[in-house]
């Protein structure tokens, strides 16, 4: 059995709300498939930054990188001033972790076993199938 080991960043106000919705469809969508769900969940965003100064450390990323795949939910806060959020976190995260987490060979073989599995039950096999994971920002 495949794992797929997910940071899980909930970030801000909504993002609270959807990720774990976020997650539970996942872990129906991936039932029977074959690819157990692990997440560790990364408190980061606004409520941490009131609390530390700090939006993404050093230590954070180190972490981060481990993981196969990032769930991110919505990130900000009219409390913290414009471009803090935005420069320290997701650039952060986009800048430092997403190229090594796009070339990391466990999370596309786990990414194409779940694909295969869900996009290929209906006769097709998962080549006959596009799929493009996309958000709101993106």
């Amino acid at each position: 059995m495949t794992t797929l080991d997910l940071a899980v960043i909930p970030g801000d106000g909504i993002g609270k709300e959807v990720v774990p919705e976020g997650l539970k469809v996942l872990e129906a969508v991936l039932e029977g498939s074959g690819i157990d769900l692990s997440t560790t969940h990364y408190d980061l965003g606004a409520e941490r930054w009131h609390r530390t100064g700090e939006t993404l450390t050093d230590e954070d990323l180190e972490a981060i990188k481990k993981h196969d795949a990032i769930l991110l939910g919505a990130v900000g806060d009219p409390s913290v001033p414009s471009g803090v959020l935005e420069r320290g976190l997701l650039l952060g995260l986009a800048a430092k972790a997403a190229e090594h987490l796009h070339t990391h060979p466990k999370g596309r073989e786990a990414i194409a076993e779940g694909a295969e599995v869900l996009l290929g039950q209906d006769g097709g096999g998962a080549q006959d199938h596009h799929l493009a994971v996309v958000g709101d920002g993106l």
